[in-house]
C-alpha cells in the first residue's frame, strides 16, 4: 500500500516539460542561421529567440543533428523521467530539472565517459526538422518553416564544403545536358526540381552565345556528393559592363541547395537574379553585358540577359525585360526567350 501511495504521489508530481538543451553542433547551426538572416535581412526567417533557447520548456529536449539533413534527434522528457524514477523513490520537480541540467552539461564530455547511457545516448527519437520547428514554434507560418528548413539543410551540407566549380567555353554545353544531372526522370521521385525540369536540359546546339563568350559568361555548377560526375545545381554567372559579377537564375534539384548558391554569391558581393526579382517591374535594376559574339543561328532560352542589340553587339536586359527601359537602343533588337532555339524581334 505504501509503495502504491508513493507511486501515486510521484505521478502527480510528474514533470512533463523541461528546459530545452541543444548540442553544440545544433546550437552552432542556429547561430549561423541567425547571422545569415541578419545579412540577408530576410523577415521570413523570424524564429522566436525565446522559443529557440534553453529557457523554453518542452516535452522534448537534448536536441542534436543526425546523419541526415532532413531530421534532428531528441530525447522525450517522459523517457528521461522514467530513468530518473529508477534512481529516486520520490520525484521532486526541481530536483528532476537539476538532474536534466546535469545530463546536459555532460555533453562535451561524452567522448571521455565510457559506456555513457544518459539523455544524449538513450531513448533517442528522430523527427523531421520542419515538424520539429512547427512543434516548438507553432506561431510560424508554413512559408517561414519551409524557409527555415531550406536554410538548415544548406548549412548541413556546408559541413562538407559544397563542390562548386565555375567553367567556361564548351564545358557549359556539357553541364546543361541532363545526362550529367544526378536525377533525370520522373522515377527519381522528388529529385527532379527546377534543374531536372529545365527546358534547356536536352543538350541542344543552342548554347553558342554562352560558349563563344568566355570573357563574360561562365557556368557555376554544384557537383553531387553521391556521384561527382553528376551535378545537382547550376547557374550562369555574367561579368557586367561595369566589371561586377551577376549570378543568374539558379536551377537545382532541391530547394535547399538554392541557398548554397545564394550564400556563395552573398559572400562574394554579387548581385543575383533572386535579389533583383524581389523588386517591382519599374524598380528592377538595369544590367548590361557587352558581348564580342552575338550573331548565331540558334539561341537558348535566357532568363535575364535576353535582349540583344545586334547593331551594337551588346546584350541588354533587366530582370523583367521592360522594353521601355531599352528604348534608347537601336531598332535591331531581338529577344531570346524561346525554348526551340528561335528568337523574335522586339520592335
Amino acid at each position: 500500500m505504501l509503495k502504491k501511495a508513493i507511486e501515486t504521489i510521484t505521478d502527480k508530481l510528474r514533470v512533463e516539460k523541461a528546459p530545452m538543451h541543444y548540442s553544440h553542433k545544433f546550437d552552432n547551426y542556429l547561430t549561423n542561421m541567425l547571422s545569415i538572416n541578419k545579412i540577408n535581412n530576410d523577415s521570413i526567417y523570424e524564429i522566436d529567440t525565446i522559443t529557440m533557447c534553453e529557457f523554453h520548456e518542452s516535452e522534448i529536449s537534448f536536441i542534436d543533428i543526425t546523419d541526415s539533413p532532413d531530421t534532428i534527434s531528441f530525447t522525450p522528457i517522459n523517457k528521461i523521467y522514467k530513468e530518473y524514477k529508477k534512481e529516486e523513490l520520490v520525484v521532486e520537480p526541481k530536483k528532476f530539472k537539476l538532474y536534466l541540467q546535469a545530463h546536459a552539461s555532460l555533453y562535451p564530455l561524452l567522448s571521455y565517459i565510457k559506456n555513457y547511457k544518459g539523455a544524449w545516448n538513450n531513448n533517442r527519437v528522430e523527427m523531421k526538422i520542419g515538424k520539429f520547428v512547427k512543434k516548438i514554434s507553432p506561431h510560424l507560418s508554413d512559408k517561414s518553416i519551409e524557409e527555415f528548413v531550406n536554410q538548415y539543410k544548406s548549412l548541413y551540407k556546408t559541413r562538407n564544403k559544397p563542390k562548386f566549380e565555375i567553367i567556361q567555353g564548351s564545358d557549359i554545353k556539357k553541364w546543361y545536358d541532363q545526362e550529367n544531372y544526378l536525377y533525370q526522370s520522373d522515377e527519381d521521385k522528388d529529385g527532379l526540381g527546377p534543374l531536372g525540369k529545365s527546358c534547356m536540359r536536352y543538350g541542344y546546339d543552342y548554347f553558342d552565345i554562352y560558349t563563344e563568350n568566355p570573357e563574360v559568361c561562365s557556368l557555376m555548377i554544384l557537383k553531387s556528393d553521391i556521384d561527382d560526375t553528376k551535378i545537382i545545381g547550376r547557374a550562369l554567372v555574367w561579368k557586367l559592363t561595369d566589371g561586377s559579377i551577376y549570378m543568374d537564375r539558379i536551377y537545382t534539384h532541391f530547394d535547399s541547395d538554392v541557398n548554397l548558391f545564394r550564400n556563395y554569391g552573398k559572400e562574394k558581393g554579387w548581385p543575383t537574379y533572386y535579389d533583383n526579382k524581389k523588386l517591382s517591374h519599374d524598380m528592377a535594376e538595369y544590367y548590361q553585358v557587352d558581348l564580342k559574339n552575338v550573331k548565331f543561328d540558334n539561341y537558348p532560352y535566357v532568363d535575364t540577359f535576353c535582349v540583344i542589340d545586334l547593331d551594337n553587339k551588346k546584350a541588354h536586359s533587366a530582370i523583367y525585360n521592360k522594353n521601355n527601359r531599352i528604348s534608347g537602343l537601336s531598332s535591331n533588337l531581338i529577344q531570346i526567350r524561346n525554348s526551340n532555339g528561335t528568337y523574335y524581334n522586339v520592335f
